[in-house]
């Protein structure tokens, strides 16, 4: 599919910077997100994390999975931390071109527009989309399910100049629990992203159901059929 009809059809999932390069590394294929539904009345089953069904206002009961926003064969435009401004590229004039920074590239966005800050991932304009993917598969799952290689698909990064904090006290707390180091990393990934008002009810400690979103990269046409490399230019 060309760029334009991908924009026609995609929906937007919000990623950090970190995951945004994991993404681009080819490290992360799946992500986790948080079952915030009422859960009050849910049917589950406590030998099959998997079973949960969650009622209506009429008292119907659905699969949990089927109302996860991202269904197979859904695609995916990523939303990250954005900037715009100019990179020493011109236009067919020889005019400065303004284009799309993204913070996951490392863009110096001292030659933006907007006093030196990057704007949030939650007000990327849709045609600055540059990533997309292709939902593969959704299940159910309680979060303390995941398993080490699962972890790593996650895109937790186990080298140097890690970004998630005190992982030496949590590696050993994940240790003496049986964690591996993944597992442990993606505690420390999954916690770093929740506001205190949810720990708990969401935290890894809570082990809430989650949607587990598993995904492809979308290499994205040009007009002739060949492919392109990501377009940063003002649309």
């Amino acid at each position: 599919m060309t760029r334009e009809e991908l924009l026609k059809v995609s929906k937007p999932i919000l990623f950090s910077t970190e995951m945004v390069k994991a993404i681009l590394e080819g490290r992360k294929s799946c992500t986790r997100r948080a079952i915030k539904l009422d859960l009050g009345l849910a049917d589950t089953d406590k030998n099959d994390s998997s079973y949960l069904k969650i009622p209506d206002k009429d008292g119907d009961y659905h699969d949990a999975k089927d109302l996860c926003r991202y269904q197979p064969g859904d695609i995916l435009y990523v939303r990250e931390t954005w900037q715009t401004g100019y990179k020493g590229n011109v236009d067919e004039n020889g005019d400065g071109l303004l284009e799309y920074l993204y913070r996951a590239d490392g863009d110096d966005i001292s030659v933006g527009y907007s006093n030196g800050k990057w704007k949030p991932s939650i007000h990327m304009p849709k045609k600055a989309a540059r990533i997309f993917l292709k939902v593969t598969d959704i299940r159910v799952e309680r979060l303390q399910d995941i398993t080490s290689e699962q972890a790593k698909n996650e895109g937790v990064d186990l080298s140097s100049g890690t970004p998630f904090p005190k992982s030496t006290a949590r590696d050993c707390h994940g240790a003496k629990n049986g964690l591996s180091m993944y597992q442990s990393r993606f505690v420390i990934l999954w916690d770093s992203t929740m506001k205190k008002q949810d720990l708990d009810k969401y935290s890894w400690e809570s082990n809430p159901f989650v949607w587990v979103i598993e995904f492809e990269r979308v290499e994205v046409k040009n007009d002739r059929g060949g492919f392109n490399e990501n377009k940063n230019k003002i649309l």
